[in-house]
Formats: structure tokens, sequence, C-alpha cells
């Protein structure tokens, strides 16, 4: 067990009633499973207030946990080796749950905090908060069901959902081949200009080749918009499709699901599957016709010069060695910023909902100030997304700066030296 795995593998709260089921979905992704939060919050009998120690205990011994209750001291937390779950009492008064996955005798307790993220306590500090000295431990049994499982799930319903879009799709990826195609029409035509039309002086040559590539980039422009009326299409039916079938699912959950939550979160839930057809049009658009463009474009290269060709085919893990240390980073903030959003929203609507009692009791100040310090929040979360792509920008930027004069050398030394013409 790694700090790195268990960094991948903890989760933060959505809400602040939320501390006891992230604690317990964090262990889940720590023996390599999967679970959503709203099951566990429906299992445990989470409620505004929280989730009780019986709660976390009944749902992990119906999730394949061998679990029990404990009550234990700092040396029995030493001892035992194996991660828990321990009830605390944060700034004297607010009850919360953290994970305590080991003991390091220069560092400390390894805790994950469901609303912090991973550090070290000492041992003076920890036993200070865990005040009932309550702890749950959890041993993974033959009935544990592993992330695969789950996952292999997911992707059939994903694929099933998407399944009457396949035809749209296909010939949106068929077009998107044309459009990469034709795009490089330009460039052929600049190379002929350059190297016969205009040496030749041939002015019929000239107007013909003006008019077959007139004829090429209209033909582009044509199947460009005819590749975004089926991707508009497609759009639509999709998000029909899975907006009805989650909202349907949602009224069909019970009753004390809804009783759990507040309406902000569900509203910015339902937004979020709108996400989902985003990047199935962005996989379908710009993507495809990315990966086309650089197939084809490193066929030219290789057609004018193999040793070209190769030195572009190179580049390629540069960039993405590049993309791969952001991504985690990436993922990170991406989440940060969908649970700001979803708590900001709910604030948003809550506020709105309760504007006679705030009126009444005369809060807007503190209310006004509560949403100042919850969108500044949601703010920060995107500034920090933005710096992270920032610096992915003029990493990759940097890196095309170099390929490109790399290559503006090798091919000039290559042309000096009659190696290529």
């Amino acid at each position: 067990m790694t700090t790195k795995h268990i960094e991948k593998t903890h989760t933060l709260q959505l809400d602040q009633s939320d501390c006891g089921v992230a604690c317990l979905l964090s262990l889940i992704k720590l023996y390599g499973g999967l679970q959503s939060i709203e099951k566990l919050r429906e299992l445990s009998g989470t409620t505004k207030q929280g989730t009780t120690l019986l709660g976390l205990y009944q749902v992990a011994n119906e999730l394949g946990f061998n679990a029990e209750g404990c009550e234990a001291d700092i040396q029995a937390l030493i001892d035992h080796k194996q991660p828990v779950i321990l009830h605390v009492v944060i700034e004297d008064k607010l009850q919360h749950y953290v994970v305590c996955y080991h003991y390091d005798d220069q560092k400390g307790f390894l805790i994950g905090d469901p609303g912090k993220g991973i550090y070290y306590l000492s041992q003076n500090y920890l036993d200070k908060i865990w005040v009932s000295k309550s702890c749950l431990t959890l041993e993974p049994n033959e009935n544990f069901v592993k992330e695969t499982e789950v996952k292999n799930a997911q992707q059939k319903w994903f694929l099933a959902l998407l399944e009457p879009d396949y035809k749209l799709l296909w010939i949106s990826v068929l077009l998107g081949v044309f459009v990469a195609g034709l795009g490089m029409a330009m460039s052929l035509f600049s190379q002929k200009l350059i190297d016969d039309i205009l040496p030749s002086h041939k002015i019929n040559k000239l107007i013909s080749g003006i008019v077959l590539l007139a004829i090429l980039l209209l033909a582009r422009v044509g199947i460009s918009v005819l590749r975004e009326f089926f991707l508009l299409q497609q759009s639509k039916d999709f998000n029909n499709r899975i907006n009805n079938q989650f909202f349907s699912s949602l009224l069909h959950l019970p009753k004390p699901f809804f009783d759990t939550r507040k309406i902000g979160e569900l509203v910015a839930r339902l937004n979020d599957t709108q996400r989902v057809q985003r990047v199935i049009k962005m996989l379908a658009s710009s993507l495809v016709i990315d990966v086309l463009v650089s197939i084809i474009s490193l066929a030219f290269l290789f057609g004018y010069s193999w040793k070209l060709g190769l030195i572009s085919l190179l580049t390629m893990p540069v960039y993405f060695y590049i993309i791969y240390r952001s991504n985690k980073a990436i993922i990170e903030a991406q989440k940060s910023v969908m649970q700001s959003y979803a708590f900001n929203e709910s604030n948003y609507i809550n506020t709105i909902q309760g504007i006679s009692t705030i009126k009444n009791d005369n809060k807007q100040a503190i209310f006004s100030k509560t949403n100042e310090m919850i969108f500044g929040n949601f703010q920060e979360k995107l500034f920090h997304l933005g710096k992270i792509n920032i610096r992915l920008s003029w990493q990759s930027g940097l890196a095309s700066v170099f390929f490109l004069t790399g290559v503006l050398i090798y091919t000039s030394i290559q042309v000096f030296t009659k190696k290529l013409n």
C-alpha cells in the first residue's frame, strides 16, 4: 500500500454530511472496488446531519467487507497496521470521520481527511481530536466486488445508451476523413504553385489549378457543414435520451435519498449530464480530425523523406509525456471544479428558496458573505485549473518551437547538400 496509491484513491466529500461515506468510498477504492457516493449515502442512511458509525458498519458488511466497530487507543492503532475509519471531533465541536491508513515512526499517522486531503498527524494531536476512541476496521472478503466488474457493467450501460447514435457517429467520422484529406489541398497547391506553376509562367495552368483548389475547398466547407449537422442531430437525440433516463431514475429513488440532498446539488448533477455529450462531440469531431491530419501529414513527410518522417514520428512521445505528466493534475482539478460548481449552484437555489426566512431574520449580510466565500472558492478552483492549462500550453508550445526549428534546420541542410529536392 503505497502513498501514491492512497492519494489516487482518496475521495473528497461533496457535502458537509458526506465525510463518513467519503471515508468508506476511499477504502473501497483502496482495495480495488468502485461505488458511487450517492449509493453509499442511501445504504448507510446518511441524513443532512451525517452518518452514524452503525450505518457505516452495516453498509460496509453489505458491500463485502468484514467490518467491526471497536474502541481503541493510540497504541492499538499503531499495532493494527491496517486502514481504519476514525470518529473525531475537529475544532472542539464538529463531528467528523477520517481514515487512518498507517503509522510512520518519523512522520506520524497518515490521515485521509475527506474535507482536506492526505496529511500526517502526530500522536498527540490525533489523540486530542480522537475523543470517542471509536473506530471501524474493514477487511475485504470474497463478496467484495472489484472495480473491473463495475466498470464493465458501466461500459455496457454507456454503449447501450450510445447504440442508437452509432450510424450518425460513423457517418461523422467518415466525413471527418474527407475533411482531413481536403485540408491538405492548400498545402499541396502551394507547393505546386511555387515549384511548377509560377516558374513555368503558364496562365492556363494557374487558372485551372485555382479553379480546382476552389472546388476542393468548397467541397470541404460543404462536407464540414453536413458533418456539423449530423453531430448536432446526434447531440440533440443523445441529450434527450440521457436526460430522460437520468431524471426517470432520479424520480424512482426512495424518499430518504431526497431528504439527504439539497435541490441545488440535484440540479447541478442534471446539468453535468451535458458534459458527457460534449466529450462525445469532441471525440467525434476535433479529436478524429486531429488524428487523421497527423496521420496524413506523416504519410506526406515519409513520402518526401523517410528520415524527416521518422524525426516527426519520434516527437510524438515527447508530446505524450508532456500531457501524461499533467493528466492526474488536470483530472483532480476538474473534479474540484465540478464539486465547487455543484456546491455553488446548491447555495444559490437554497438561498433564494429561503429568502423569506433570511429577510424575516435580517440575515442578508451573513448569507451574502457565505455566497462570497463559496463563489470565491469556485473561482479559485477554476483559476487553479486554468494555471494547469497554461502550464501545459507553454510546455507543448516550447516543444513545438524546438521541433519546427529542428525540422527547418535539417531540411535546409538536406536541400543544400542536394539530398532533398
